[in-house]
């Protein structure tokens, strides 16, 4: 899909700078973001940060989605794991020859239902992307680009995925098959180091064997569990 190629460009910008050059990366100060989200008077209180994010406001910054995102892990009922039911049925309307305009719709209605649980999962924009562009809904499709690429860019600009030390930080299991996706990588193995989750990674142009993925809130929310 066409996201995915702006996606792989992006990435391909990040990692052809010269072998002496360090990729820049921002680790998330969950601290701050915690106490940020938790001030109504602050512009990065959560509540009005969703309503932007639902909306797909395209007036939503980069540091508002940061917040929005990693402060997700602080609010009641924060779940790392995805669910399957709907995302099956999905993947089974997606795999149909050809799609009509009434299940391009059927395509829209199960993509927006499962985010209202998986509120992160970028594959699911990215359906969304392929229905509006068969329907040839510029409107909406341009809102759910610059919504997805704000998300996107977040998680990839918190490390460079090279070492546990500089690891990608993500909150939901998905977001790390998503990144992988997105980028045109396919894994071989897992394996878990430290507070990192290791996908092994197969032959590419970019000669990366592994990514690492912080997954150090998923452990925080099943101890507290």
């Amino acid at each position: 899909m066409i996201i995915s190629i702006i996606i792989t460009f992006l990435f391909n910008f990040s990692y052809s700078q010269e072998k002496d050059s360090v990729v820049k990366y921002i680790t998330p100060d969950y601290n701050k973001i915690e106490k940020n989200i938790k001030d109504k008077n602050s512009k990065f209180y959560y509540e009005k940060l969703m309503k932007k994010y639902k909306s797909l406001d395209t007036t939503m910054t980069k540091d508002e989605m940061k917040h929005l995102y990693y402060g997700s892990c602080f609010q009641e009922g924060y779940n790392s794991y995805a669910s399957e039911d709907k995302t099956r049925e999905l993947n089974e309307l997606l795999n149909k020859p050809g799609h009509t305009k009434e299940q391009l719709y059927e395509i829209l209605d199960l993509a927006n239902t499962i985010l209202e649980t998986e509120k992160f999962n970028m594959n699911m924009y990215n359906y969304m992307l392929y229905a509006y562009e068969q329907l040839k809904d510029r409107e909406s499709f341009d809102k759910v680009k610059y919504i997805l690429l704000l998300l996107y860019s977040t998680l990839i600009e918190s490390g460079d995925g090279l070492s546990c030390e500089s690891a990608f930080h993500v909150l939901y299991t998905y977001n790390e098959y998503n990144i992988l996706s997105f980028i045109g990588f396919r894994h071989t193995s897992q394996a878990l180091s430290g507070e990192c989750d290791i996908l092994m990674i197969e032959a590419n142009e970019f000669k990366i064997d592994q990514l690492f993925f912080n997954i150090s809130r998923f452990k925080m929310n099943l101890f507290d569990e």
